[in-house]
């Protein structure tokens, strides 16, 4: 194979990572500005999980995806080898040049950035992040052995290079890119990477998603109370349409004719009875939040240990009514795919209603302990925790159960009005909030006395 033809096989192999790179960008972009829980194809298993790393504060630079800027970065290395490839004017070709070495040393700064956060940071690994992440290093390593770089005067060179045969000169000579310029093309490369890294590092990320209904909704019938027809769960399209705010005031106490342990949330829109869910802490405390879950959530995992925190932070002022919503299509017949992660959530659900239906008393601490460790619990070992708490006779026939089916389903009901989405979420007042990224405990309290008014005991 000639110099030529070599040289020609690389490029077209730079082209096809960059490809590549660009592709895969795009979709983690997508997968960062929509709904998606999951990622398909992407875990868990073992250290391969795609949404803890695409969800983390990490996944995001100033609030936007980092997705998007690799696809930025991998667009512009995708033109600029075309342009190589291309019969282009040598200053053309030398420019293309000096931004090929500058994005390259910016995306494989960038890959061992975000490789050295997931294996080292996040403890799991986005096997579609690595795709990109080993494009930008192989790129990098491509293009400094094929960089057509000169110490000599690039001028002097070109003169040489283009003496062809007798008769004629080349309409484009070989091109020889200075020192100098690869050098100050590699610098602006360095500083975008360390640009990326401070601010990663100093910014912090909003913590939670603030949104309250632009309209007051007509008083519903309270969630909880037995009716003899059972409100099937809304039409999302049906639900009415939700505005984000920036600010939030302490919600003002209204005065009803609702009984004792009714509170009513987002202006009304939903209704619930605290006798008829399980509330750790008492019904009758001055602030009664809901926390719509799932046992086998990560996310829901990290909000129970702040919330935990928060009751131990202002004591008896605060309740938290719980309402499991499971992530599984046995159970929940809005989630269409079943997911390894969310395989026992119904089984979950299911134990933790019947523990809290034999004795309420009971239900914090089986709470607490499906919660407890990183990874949800084995289902013989929680079913066997939940027998050594209340007796194997309150948990014969749970996927029979049709009271506990029907509660699980006026959670769901709950959950349809308010639109649904991402879980976990909290009721706190007129307000729903979502967390965004990875919050911190100090923005689960500040979110909790901005929108409560309450105060550490």
């Amino acid at each position: 194979m000639t110099r030529s033809a070599a040289s020609l096989a690389i490029r077209l192999l730079m082209l096809a990572l960059s490809a590549a790179a660009l592709g895969v960008s795009i979709y983690l972009a997508y997968l960062g500005l929509s709904a998606v829980d999951e990622v398909g194809g992407c875990g868990p298993v073992a250290r391969f999980d795609c949404e803890d790393v695409l969800t983390s504060r990490w996944a995001q630079w100033l609030g936007i995806p980092v997705g998007i800027f690799a696809a930025v970065v991998y667009t512009g290395i995708f033109v600029a080898l075309v342009v190589l490839l291309l019969n282009v004017p040598t200053s053309i070709a030398r420019i293309s040049w000096t931004v090929l070495i500058g994005l390259a040393i910016c995306a494989a700064g960038a890959a061992i950035w975000f490789v050295g956060l997931q294996l080292l940071k996040l403890d799991s690994i986005c096997p579609f992040c690595m795709v990109v992440h080993t494009c930008g290093v192989i790129l990098l390593a491509l293009t400094l052995w094929a960089a057509p770089i000169s110490r000599r005067d690039t001028d002097v060179d070109t003169l040489k290079a283009s003496l062809v045969a007798p008769g004629g000169l080349a309409d484009h000579p070989p091109v020889k890119l200075r020192i100098v310029s690869g050098s100050i093309s590699a610098l602006v490369g360095l500083a975008g990477v360390a640009v990326l890294i401070t601010i990663q590092l100093v910014d912090q990320p909003k913590g939670f998603e603030e949104v309250t209904l632009s309209e007051p909704a007509e008083q519903p019938p309270v969630v909880g109370e037995k009716t003899k027809t059972e409100p099937e769960p809304a039409d999302l399209a049906k639900t009415p349409v939700a505005t984000k705010t920036k600010k939030a005031e302490p919600p003002k106490t209204k005065k009803t004719d609702d009984p004792p342990g009714v509170h009513r949330y987002l202006r009304g829109k939903v209704t619930l009875n605290a006798k008829e869910f399980p509330v750790v802490g008492s019904p009758d405390a001055p602030h009664v939040i809901v926390k719509l879950f799932d046992y086998t959530c990560p996310h829901c995992r990290r909000l129970h240990g702040y919330l935990k925190q928060a009751r131990e932070r202002y004591g008896d002022q605060l309740a938290i009514m719980m309402l499991p919503v499971p992530i599984n299509p046995g159970c929940n017949r809005h989630v269409r795919e079943s997911r390894p992660r969310h395989a026992y959530a119904c089984v979950f659900a299911q134990m933790a209603l019947a523990v809290w239906r034999e004795n309420p008393q009971q239900f914090p601490k089986f709470h607490d302990w499906l919660f407890e460790p990183e990874t949800p619990p084995e289902p013989a070992a929680a079913r066997a925790y939940a027998e050594q708490l209340v007796g194997p006779d309150a948990l014969v026939g749970l996927n029979r159960d049709f009271k506990i089916a029907r509660h699980i389903r006026r959670c769901i009901y709950v959950y349809t009005d308010c639109d649904m989405g991402k879980i976990p979420k909290l009721l706190i007042g007129e307000t729903l909030i979502t967390p965004l990224g990875d919050p911190t405990a100090e923005q689960m309290f500040e979110q909790l006395e901005k929108l409560l008014g309450i105060k550490p005991k």
